[in-house]
């Protein structure tokens, strides 16, 4: 550990998308960051086995490999599920917890259990068979990019990759948690992918007191919003 600077920040990006998506805010942040890549990206078949553990496994390697004593993980959208069994594991290196418009499932429930029962049928047939899902491109294009310009908005619809269905039938639990660990939840107030009014659903499960920020942005702020983002990571440092 000698050597290692005091504390830092894991992000962890949502559903579909990458890690290269929080570059655009790591030259703002106050503190040392790695953005971490969950498996499966680029690779449909690869995906599609993709397990909850999986993506566990890869976010505790990533805070084992961190040059920082302590960490902030940062959970974009679907990250949200990520979250609890990572806290469970490293309890002595996670210092706080920022949800960016994150997935959180009532205790004992699934991501799918957080989108409308209309569109639950797809996801559900894919998670069972193991089978990655896609999103159509016009569909990607209206839920991430409506308050990004065009060359920014291309970008990232370029980059999306194929995502696991499986995890989001996996069974999410906050139990053994302590309520200690700050928690701060980033509401986006133009989000279409999470509405804030879903959003504020995800907050109320999470069942324990939570620093709730806004900001004016679609689903993907570290690309419409890169340095107002950064400001606000860089108070849960202050914080903690």
């Amino acid at each position: 550990m000698t050597g290692r600077a005091d504390t830092g920040f894991i992000l962890v990006h949502g559903g579909f998308h990458r890690a290269a998506c929080w570059d655009a805010v790591l030259p703002h942040l106050a503190a040392p960051a790695l953005a971490v890549d969950l498996p499966g990206r680029g690779d449909r078949r690869a995906a599609g086995r993709a397990t909850l553990e999986d993506f566990v496994a890869v976010v505790t390697a990533a805070i084992d490999a961190a040059p920082f004593r302590r960490a902030v993980l940062v959970a974009h959208s679907l990250a949200g599920i990520v979250v609890p069994e990572v806290t469970r594991r490293r309890p002595d290196r996670i210092t706080g917890l920022v949800f960016i418009s994150a997935t959180i499932p009532a205790e004992g429930r699934s991501a799918l259990s957080t989108v409308p029962h209309l569109i639950r049928p797809l996801p559900w047939w894919c998670g069972r068979r193991r089978r990655a899902t896609v999103a159509p491109r016009p569909v990607a294009r209206w839920l991430f990019t409506n308050d990004l310009d065009a060359p920014t908005a291309a970008r990232l619809l370029d980059q999306l990759s194929p995502e696991s269905a499986a995890i989001g039938l996996e069974r999410i639990s906050w139990a053994g948690l302590s309520p200690a660990v700050r928690r701060t939840y980033v509401c986006l107030s133009r989000d279409r992918a999470l509405p804030p009014r879903r959003q504020r659903r995800q907050i109320a499960n999470l069942g324990v007191p939570c620093d709730v920020v806004s900001l004016d942005s679609g689903h993907d702020p570290f690309l419409s919003r890169p340095a107002e983002l950064a400001a606000l990571l860089n108070q849960t440092i202050r914080v903690v």
